[in-house]
């Protein structure tokens, strides 16, 4: 029997949902998908950025603007790195530009981070030594910058009352062995120049108030006048407490109005500088001049405030030292006090009375004076403000009302 069956014929090629070519429909939506998965890529590696360098700027709406190779399919050229390296570099740039310097920190080109391990003096007896090639921070112990640099009075540092002694450091010294492909011209930071200050006795040379007994610990600073890229020239003060807080917060603690004057005229000489007006090619050099000299006089007044200390007799160290002895102005002052300008120091545990010309005296539970100090009306505003300093009762007021009044009548 003859196979009837007949060979089916070969249809045209069927298009199957599977295999068709995508529409352009789906082309743009794909596209939209992946544009919106860079733009989160993007911002992840953009905060993950502003962490590490302690940047809290809200991200401006821009343009972002990305080059990709497309090599042919199935070539082996495509590099899938391309992208993610465009983003990276990206997100560093922007945030470098919103960066602000953080006091008592320098940047670590090798980290690129304020925060890093390598951005802080180790202990109280550091100073800033300049960067490595390759952008780390370094930290010697000052008496290792007096020996290096054979200074003539580096002998006296190492008596039981170690004398102070303050070097200035342009600042192409600082950055001398830096590479250019670790930042040494980079515009996040660049150390202008600095004046390395030691040893101070902590906390006695700071002026800062004894409400327990505490070791005395030498403790050496570091002055630097830093461009962070911004408008205006930052004066950074670097050093580590022995508790481990960075040092410029002490000197906004400390009593010795002295200090906070030669911190402050310095401050408006950077502000005069950074208004310099010149041509490009001389501003740099110029700048480096007058922030040398500006440094100059910062070291000038540091040395006389510290070595006057130094000078200071015998008797007039134990008359300084003797808090029990009543200081005139301070009682008289804490007598004619009213409710209003009596607080007690939360942290401290001391009473502050609030005198006139904004005098400010310290006094203990036994309404023994501490110490005395004029503070700015912005300062007693902010510590009372923000509860440093707060409002006793009225019945723990009166005690220590009372506690004066016997003090001074001789009970």
């Amino acid at each position: 029997m003859e196979n009837s069956a007949h060979a089916v014929p070969p249809q045209p090629h069927e298009t199957s949902p599977f295999n068709r070519p995508p529409s352009t429909r789906e082309l743009k939506d794909r596209v939209h998908q992946v544009q919106r998965e860079l733009e989160s890529i993007f911002h992840s590696l953009l905060e993950s950025r502003r962490r590490a360098q302690g940047v809290h700027a809200k991200l401006k709406t821009g343009n972002l603007k990305l080059s990709l190779e497309l090599p042919q399919p199935g070539s082996g050229g495509h590099s899938s790195d391309q992208l993610y390296v465009q983003l990276q570099n990206t997100a560093e740039r922007y945030a470098n530009r919103l960066a602000s310097m953080p006091l008592g920190q320098i940047y670590c080109h090798w980290c690129r981070s304020f925060y890093c391990e390598h951005a802080s003096p180790p202990e109280p007896r550091s100073v800033f030594g300049g960067y490595t090639p390759t952008g780390q921070p370094t930290w010697p112990e000052f008496v290792s910058v007096l020996l290096e640099r054979r200074h003539p009075r580096v002998d006296s540092i190492f008596g039981s009352a170690p004398s102070f002694i303050t070097v200035l450091h342009p600042g192409h010294e600082l950055s001398r062995k830096q590479l250019p492909i670790y930042g040494k011209s980079s515009p996040i930071c660049r150390v202008l120049g600095q004046v390395s200050v030691g040893y101070l006795i902590f906390p006695d040379s700071l002026s800062l108030p004894r409400t327990s007994p505490a070791q005395r610990t030498p403790l050496a600073l570091t002055f630097q006048v830093v461009d962070a890229g911004g408008s205006s020239l930052i004066l950074n003060v670097v050093g580590k407490l022995p508790d481990g807080t960075p040092a410029f917060q002490a000197f906004e603690e400390s009593w010795d109005t002295r200090l906070a004057d030669a911190l402050h005229s310095t401050r408006r000489s950077l502000e005069e500088i950074s208004l310099l007006k010149t041509s490009r090619k001389s501003r740099a050099r110029e700048r480096s001049r007058l922030v040398m000299g500006a440094l100059h006089n910062l070291e000038k007044n540091l040395d006389r405030i510290f070595r006057q200390r130094e000078r200071r007799t015998q008797h007039s160290q134990e008359r300084h030292a003797n808090r029990k002895r009543p200081t005139s102005t301070a009682f008289r002052d804490a007598l004619e006090a009213s409710a209003e300008a009596i607080f007690r120091d939360v942290e401290e545990q001391t009473w502050v009375v609030i005198g006139p010309k904004n005098r400010v005296h310290v006094f203990n539970d036994q309404a023994r004076h501490v110490t005395s100090i004029v503070y700015s009306g912005e300062t007693v505003r902010a510590r009372t403000t923000r509860g440093k300093w707060h409002k006793p009762r009225a019945e723990e007021r009166t005690a220590f009302q009372q506690a004066l009044e016997r003090l001074t009548q001789g009970e």
